[in-house]
């Protein structure tokens, strides 16, 4: 079947159903092919009359009528095809068949680990499955993530009135998947609201469209999928209504054949397109097999197709009767892995368009070849022959290249701009390629945060302390590349001293492979206890570098042993194994397996996550070795469980302090500082944040022992750790992440609790009020989102307070009332009224419309409605 019938195919079996039809991106994740394919080929058909394009953003395509051949799936690896994949597969289908109508699946993994690619395939077995064909409604959350009433209205519907700009009823996605199945992308982009309202629709079968206090009855089948942690990224009611969650794992965790499989699909493809098969020599063949692929399948896919690209470029410059792939062919991030010698630069493209080539409905392949015949009729010379075919193919190549680059966005709130982010993502590879190793991705944030921190002060001209400029060639040339990039950001050039400064950052920042680092292995009794903590801690690292070995609790102590001894041979680089366990037999099992092993072998009992995250950042810092790291783990664990009473007492006769290091005290210390004021705590109000510049060779600074003399010094936060392995270090792309901003408040709260003041008892604070009542209802409430609750009301009660004359005492118990009945309303439940004499006084008028302003709010945030007169009965709640 030709591709184009493929996907004529493809987009009726998941839009006969769905009036908004779906999207080039939709269709060229499932068949695997590239989005500016599967949008030649829409036009194609939209041109023949046989699919209907509708303009928005993005544009949608649906089919107008059915195909006349049944569908088959010629290039398309099917997923029970792979090894990995099988029980995966198995466990997903059991869930979508389980009566009497399924159960929804969560699918979790890295970027391009084929989670749309699976949602299709199980809908289409499922349909198979059940002997007709089912609605299929693909859609990506993150599309709208920006505008989360747009989202919510997209996917559930609005009736007409429900926000500006709603001028007709529409139905949402929720309908038009009613008796089939709804993919859910990037689930966790939904706002919390959104979020709510649909773990109703999985309890109930029932939603409301946006402004409307109807229900609606639906059956579907949800599968969603996500990106991040299920249980960190989606509320926890709406992560228990996904009984079926599935892991797919990543290319570096599938088998050397699965990958030679993958590689010969994509191969296949590109071949059907180009019209010969190409060839790939050997030593490709084993680079594609081995190098570090981040970006997972669709990584692999977009460097296939930059060889591709390249390789049949060359065919038609020299007239080759074959499209042999060289190691020439290859992208950076896959040639230097296997060829480390070589440090020349990817062959250039061109650098503009001399002349802009007709628009073609041919692929790729088709248009190079079409080109060249054309310009073979203008009589050109060779050489302008190849440069206009080289500038032909420079966009499509580019985007390629920019596709396969694997740096994540800057997440929402984050330190830095996703302008500056945007810099970096487009020429990080180039740099490792430069460097011949992989960088940590964490290390991008220490750059651009000395970046940003620079431009907000003003640019200041610095001195070059230190002969900055003494870094070896490779890392200097790195940053002037960097540099050029900053230009778009910058608008002027940067200075040399800033250059310098980048160049011994980045050497400062690189790890030599071949000096090996010490392992963390995580040890722990339970399914998962090990490898949550362990996930969790290479997430914030930016690294796979920590292991994990489950323990099951029926598991043999002699299964477990050779369990552990197998793991210590494959992870150990040289430098021996700190094993970081929970308790029982595993405490004392490191001295056996480093006799039995040979391999030197550290044991810590009592294991917590923020001992991991600190074993495996400074575990990957150099300087250390084991028996030093061990004592030093070791050391700050006793430290958190109990302090010594004398230096209590002595801490808590000193201010609170926190420190921001960089290079300079000026830069990247001062952005953090305000950042640092902006979101503490009004109850950390005293603590003092003190900018601090930190000499980057012994990694001291006569400030910080200053400081840590005269105040209890809590952390330092910014881009070198100091050298003080007693005060924790908290990096600074680490309050990017979640996890690290709740590590600070943790440690925030432990010396909060700890502190002894000779005042009495304050009584309680209305600023405290939403914080406490949050608490509160996480642990009452099973519906309701209590951060978003007590958000509007933090907004909203004020009015409510001033016409009332609320202590904070009455106010709390006022919030934690509505807080559970709204949590009733959700569920459906009809709260009665409360009972009133015809004697009592009259209520405020003022205190009345107080409430109703606040309840609108709330109604229309929640999507729910509130029975008539509950003003009136919380107005007489205020003043009784």
């Amino acid at each position: 079947m030709k591709k184009i019938d493929l996907v004529e195919q493809t987009l009726y079996r998941i839009t006969k159903n769905n009036q908004e039809g779906t999207t080039a991106e939709e269709i060229s994740s499932l068949l695997h092919i590239d989005r500016s394919t599967a949008s030649r080929y829409l036009n194609q058909l939209v041109q023949m009359g046989v699919v209907e394009k509708h303009p928005g953003r993005p544009v949608r395509f649906s089919s107008l009528k059915k195909p006349s051949e049944t569908l088959s799936r010629p290039n398309i690896l099917k997923p029970e095809d792979q090894e990995s994949l099988q029980p995966i597969v198995e466990k997903a289908k059991a869930a979508l068949l389980y009566p009497p109508r399924g159960l929804p699946i969560l699918l979790y993994g890295e970027t391009g680990v084929g989670k749309s690619y699976m949602a299709g395939y199980l809908a289409e077995v499922t349909a198979q499955y059940l002997g007709h064909d089912l609605p299929f409604v693909s859609f990506n959350c993150a599309e709208y993530a920006q505008n989360p009433q747009l989202l919510m209205g997209h996917l559930f519907g609005v009736k007409k009135g429900a926000f500006t700009g709603a001028d007709t009823d529409r139905s949402g996605l929720v309908q038009q998947a009613n008796g089939g199945l709804l993919f859910l992308d990037e689930i966790h982009r939904l706002p919390e609201a959104g979020q709510e309202m649909l773990f109703h629709l999985i309890d109930s079968g029932y939603y409301r469209r946006l402004g409307e206090s109807k229900q609606r009855n639906v059956n579907i089948l949800l599968i969603g999928a996500t990106t991040q942690p299920p249980d960190h990224a989606l509320l926890p009611t709406l992560s228990r209504r996904f009984p079926v969650k599935i892991t797919l794992p990543p290319l570096r965790k599938r088998s050397r054949q699965e990958r030679e499989q993958l590689v010969n699909l994509f191969l296949s493809i590109e071949g059907e397109q180009m019209g010969a098969r190409p060839i790939l020599e050997p030593e490709c063949r084993e680079a594609f097999l081995t190098y570090d692929c981040r970006g997972n399948v669709g990584q692999l896919k977009s460097d296939i197709q930059i060889a591709c690209a390249q390789a049949f470029l060359r065919r038609l410059h020299r007239n080759e009767p074959t499209v042999t792939i060289l190691p020439d062919d290859l992208p950076h991030s896959v040639r230097y892995i296997k060829d480390g010698d070589s440090t020349d630069e990817q062959p250039s493209l061109g650098n503009s368009l001399a002349e802009k080539p007709p628009k073609m409905d041919q692929s790729f392949y088709d248009r190079l070849v079409h080109f060249q015949h054309e310009l073979e009729s203008k009589g050109l010379s060779a050489y302008e022959k190849a440069r206009k075919l080289q500038q032909l193919a420079e966009p499509f190549v580019q985007s390629r290249i920019d596709s396969s680059q694997f740096i994540p966005a800057p997440p929402k709130n984050s330190l830095l701009e996703a302008s500056l982010m945007d810099c970096f993502r487009k020429v990080w590879n180039q740099v490792e390629a430069l460097l011949e190793r992989t960088i940590p991705l964490s290390y991008l944030t220490t750059l651009a945060l000395h970046i940003q921190a620079w431009v907000k002060a003003g640019k200041p001209a610095r001195t070059d302390e230190g002969n900055l400029s003494s870094s070896p060639p490779p890392f200097r040339e790195a940053a002037e590349l960097i540099a050029q990039s900053l230009l778009p950001y910058l608008s002027d050039p940067l200075p040399e001293v800033e250059v310098n400064r980048i160049a011994r950052l980045l050497q400062h920042g690189v790890e030599t492979p071949e000096n090996g680092r010490i392992a963390v292995l995580v040890a722990a009794h339970g399914d998962a206890s090990a490898s949550s903590m362990a996930d969790v801690a290479n997430a914030l690292m930016g690294e796979q570098h920590i292991h994990a070995v489950d323990i099951p609790l029926h598991q043999p102590t002699t299964v477990a042993y050779n369990r552990l001894a197998k793991t210590l041979r494959e992870i150990d680089e040289g430098h021996g194994v700190l094993m970081l366990v929970d308790l029982g037999s595993l405490t004392t099992m490191g001295e056996s397996l480093s006799k039995e092993t040979g391999i030197a072998v550290s044991t810590i009992a009592d294991v917590h996550l923020s001992m991991v995250i600190d074993a495996g950042r400074r575990s990957l810092l150099p300087g250390w070795d084991l028996p030093l790291l061990t004592e030093t783990i070791r050391n700050r664990s006793v430290q958190r469980i109990s302090v010594h009473q004398d230096d209590s007492k002595q801490n808590l006769q000193k201010r609170r302090l926190i420190a921001t290091v960089c290079l300079t005290g000026e830069g990247a210390a001062l952005t953090l500082d305000s950042w640092l004021q902006e979101h503490l705590s009004t109850v950390d109000d005293d603590v003092e944040i003190r900018p601090v510049q930190i000499d980057l060779q012994n990694r001291r600074s006569p400030l910080l022992e200053h400081l840590r003399e005269n105040h209890q010094l809590l952390a330092v936060v910014g881009t070198v750790q100091p050298d003080l392995p007693d005060v924790p270090f908290f990096p600074a792309w680490e309050l990017l992440q979640p996890e690290g901003v709740a590590r600070l408040e943790d440690l925030l709260k432990k010396t909060r609790d700890d502190r002894e003041t000779e005042s009495e008892e304050t009584s309680l604070q209305v600023e405290e009020i939403p914080t406490l009542v949050e608490q509160g209802l996480m642990e009452t409430t099973s519906h309701l989102n209590p951060r978003l609750f007590c958000r509007i009301l933090k907004e909203t009660m004020p009015s409510v307070r001033q016409a009332a004359n609320l202590d904070p005492a009455r106010e709390t118990g006022l919030w934690m009332h509505l807080g559970a009945l709204m949590d009733r309303l959700i569920q459906g439940e009809v709260p009665q009224r409360i009972a009133h004499s015809s004697e009592e006084n009259q209520i405020p008028f003022a205190l009345i419309k107080a409430w109703t302003d606040l309840l609108n709010r709330l109604s229309s945030a929640f999507s729910i409605s509130f029975p008539d007169g509950m003003a009136e009965d919380l107005s007489r709640l205020s003043v009784i």
